[in-house]
């Protein structure tokens, strides 16, 4: 038995330098990227936001944290417009984008020495969100509804991580900067899409944490929130840095306070009723009386979704923190068959981001939700040609010499020979979908 406990803490410490060491990579100042991709957009805003945001807040400037006393950096908006016009161009609920911790909002892949030992960090802004949003083929965005943060510092060159206060620090800067582009563009709401650290911000900002490390659920944002998407994200707690505390460790004022919402235990206050769910874990489905309120229309409903990544560094140490009890979807994927070496699992981080498949899943659940978001048993629903399918994770191609067939995904539920062939898909549970006669038009 003192063997069997020895083995455990031993394992146990391992796992903790581990994701200490994963995080301290981005930690380590940075010599040139050296990939080839190239965020499609450039850094900046309208000059009229900037001014607005002075006027308001007296300066245009990171506040706090590593990037105190720089010029906010990010991207939003038709830089080159005016307010009236860029109000004029939304078509869509606008979507804010939170970039995670160690880089920024226009991040791209690089190389950076730790203990004198090149690691390549793959790309982890949020600027591939931004051209998936754009060309969507059948409703695509522009840039007037693209805003983003990035909360460490300006860009480039990429930011240090931060610890410590790392979530009270910046909040206050990302809560500024949502509650001025709803002003600026006169919406009554955005959706957020937030990775990593970014979800962290994301919570603080629609439940009320504040900058003194307390939670005041008064000062919420949950009726300016349409949509929240969430990609891989500590929220039940990552494991204490061997080296240095953070707000988002398991037990921190900061991790005990997101579960909780006006005296309610709830990960995702005023979402969906248990039968609009769906979930890759049955005991992640539940509802609380908030949902109920929002039900009975006597507070806007808000649209969860959570994305976790099959062995991403921040799920390893402690299983399925990513994960929110309640949301309308949650949903792993295995993305670890990219042929990379990648020891700690950046890669995974990265490609939750930059992979298409992981954003036509969320996509149908932005802009006030649609009959192709998930609704519960009913499942999501497709109609495509077979190469489309193919192409966005819900159908296989084989060949076999001359010949091409096509099955669903998960049931193998056959499609036929033509890759032009137009079928629909149903998702009866997270990556498992079957041929059906037809469904409604896509979200």
């Amino acid at each position: 038995m003192r063997q069997k406990k020895s083995n455990f803490c031993i394992a146990h410490f391992l796992a903790r330098f581990v994701i200490g060491i994963a995080l301290v990579t981005l930690s380590i100042a940075s010599v040139p990227e050296t990939s080839a991709d190239t965020p499609s957009v450039s850094a900046g805003f309208p000059a009229d936001f900037v001014d607005l945001y002075v006027q308001k807040y007296g300066r245009f400037e990171d506040t706090g944290g590593k990037g105190a006393g720089q010029t906010l950096g990010g991207f939003g908006g038709l830089q080159d417009k005016t307010k009236a016009e860029n109000k004029a161009a939304v078509k869509h609920t606008p979507v804010i984008l939170i970039h995670g911790n160690g880089v920024h909002a226009l991040h791209t892949a690089e190389e950076r020495f730790v203990y004198f030992m090149p690691i390549s960090i793959p790309t982890l802004g949020v600027w591939p969100i931004r051209d998936f949003l754009v060309n969507k083929p059948d409703d695509p965005y522009n840039d007037a509804e693209i805003w983003a943060i990035s909360y460490l510092g300006t860009n480039p060159p990429p930011s240090e991580a931060e610890f410590g206060g790392n979530v009270r620090n910046n909040l206050p800067d990302v809560r500024k900067f949502i509650d001025m582009v709803i002003e600026y563009l006169g919406v009554d709401k955005v959706d957020i899409i937030a990775h990593s650290l970014g979800n962290n911000m994301a919570k603080g900002y629609l439940n009320g944490f504040q900058s003194d490390n307390s939670w005041d659920n008064a000062q919420d944002r949950l009726d300016k929130i349409g949509t929240y998407v969430s990609l891989t994200a500590a929220h039940y707690g990552a494991p204490a840095h061997p080296l240095k505390s953070s707000d988002t460790d398991q037990g921190s004022t900061f991790e005990r306070g997101a579960h909780v919402f006006k005296g309610i235990t709830d990960d995702t206050p005023y979402g969906a009723l248990k039968d609009k769910q769906v979930s890759d874990n049955p005991a992640w489905i539940v509802q609380t009386a908030l949902d109920e309120e929002a039900a009975r229309g006597d507070h806007n409903t808000v649209i969860y979704v959570a994305m976790r990544s099959h062995q991403d560094f921040v799920d390893q140490p402690n299983n399925d923190t990513s994960h929110l009890a309640g949301a309308n979807l949650n949903r792993e994927f295995d993305q670890t068959n990219h042929g990379k070496s990648d020891p700690m699992n950046l890669e995974e981080h990265s490609r939750i981001i930059t992979e298409k498949a992981v954003f036509d899943a969320y996509a149908p659940c932005l802009n006030g939700g649609g009959p192709s978001c998930p609704q519960g048993n009913g499942g999501t629903c497709y109609t495509a040609t077979n190469d489309e399918h193919v192409a966005s994770g819900r159908a296989e191609k084989t060949s076999w010499f001359f010949f091409t067939s096509y099955s669903a995904r998960g049931s193998g539920d056959s499609l036929g020979w033509s890759g032009d062939a137009t079928t629909s898909l149903k998702e009866t549970k997270p990556g498992h979908w079957q041929k059906a006669d037809s469904c409604p038009a896509n979200g």
